[in-house]
């Protein structure tokens, strides 16, 4: 049997921070909210940075395409329409 992995998440030093982990795998918390003296709530989120796009050219992904499919020769038909 898998043993259950154990799940341990960093915790804010503050007592008053309010925070909660919106996944399981985060490690850190994902949303805290702070109150301030006027009574507000702020709430801040985690920001996760995410890859870059890939962005390639129409005319490369049809020379690209053309290369790959079908041993670089498109699709031939086996048999010649009537």
């Amino acid at each position: 049997m898998s043993e259950a992995k154990e799940i341990r998440h960093i915790r804010p030093l503050n007592p008053r921070i309010a925070f909660s982990h919106e996944y399981d795998s985060s490690d850190y918390p994902d949303i805290i909210k702070i109150p301030m003296e006027d009574g507000k709530v702020i709430t801040y989120r985690r920001e996760i940075r995410q890859p870059e796009p890939r962005v390639t050219k129409a005319i490369d992904l049809i020379r690209i395409m053309r290369e790959n499919t079908y041993g670089g020769q498109g699709y031939l038909a086996k048999h010649a329409k009537k």
